[in-house]
């Protein structure tokens, strides 16, 4: 979900939901401006958001000034929302301690742990199982919170979030078998130990790499200073 967080960060709606319609408006309105412009390119004129509908093309250029639809002219990022975003992510290992990565696609591609927005009426724990079957390919139920983690905005513009990291189980051979990166979402995995997890995870998290990621006391709160390894 690497483009919801982006639109979120950026204040496009509150929720991925939100964040959708907006695209959506967005997209419309870009066809209809295309059926102004170039009428004869119609009916498929794709611009990477999909085909024009034949019976929404314009039969002969525009005699007069081109009009923005109305999606255009209206449809601006929020105010600020309230509160910040949302993570969840789950953590997993495999016989020799070591805990999955995803590589993510989208505008930032990356290492990280699987997960995602948090969505409207979820969770944080049902988010992190949904994104990690959505993003894996397997149902994995998490254990237990190991940390929340609080990041400040990386740069002007994107605002600070709280992520929710929990804590799965060691996978079976069977189950590692099974592991398929959904296209849409990672382009590949591998398995971390201590050592290359400093890169990816929080230290407090990273430094339990080798160990049951179930290890006992209680979760962690955390206050990160390098929000683009979250």
């Amino acid at each position: 979900m690497d483009w919801a967080e982006a639109l979120l960060d950026r204040g496009y709606g509150d929720t991925v939901d939100s964040a959708s319609r907006h695209v959506e408006n967005l997209a419309a309105g870009c066809r209809l401006l295309v059926n102004q412009l170039a009428p004869d390119r119609c009916p498929r004129p794709t611009y990477g958001i999909g085909p024009v509908a034949e019976s929404d093309c314009c039969d002969s250029p525009p005699s007069g000034p081109i009009r923005v639809p109305d999606c255009l002219q209206h449809e601006q990022p929020n105010t600020r929302p309230d509160g910040i975003p949302a993570l969840a992510r789950l953590l997993v290992t495999d016989a020799q301690d070591r805990v999955l990565l995803v590589h993510t696609t989208g505008s930032r591609p990356r290492w990280i742990a699987p997960g995602g927005i948090v969505e409207r009426g979820e969770s944080p724990l049902t988010a992190a199982r949904r994104e990690f079957h959505e993003e894996v390919g397997l149902d994995i139920e998490p254990t237990r919170l190991l940390a929340t983690v609080w990041a400040p905005a990386s740069r002007p513009g994107r605002r600070s979030r709280l992520t929710f990291y929990f804590a799965g189980r060691r996978l079976t051979a069977q189950e590692i078998n099974r592991i398929s990166p959904n296209p849409t979402e990672v382009d590949g995995t591998r398995w971390a130990d201590r050592g290359s997890a400093r890169s990816v995870l929080p230290s407090q998290i990273a430094m339990n790499i080798g160990y049951p990621l179930d290890w006992s006391g209680t979760a962690a709160y955390i206050e990160s200073r390098t929000p683009e390894t979250l």
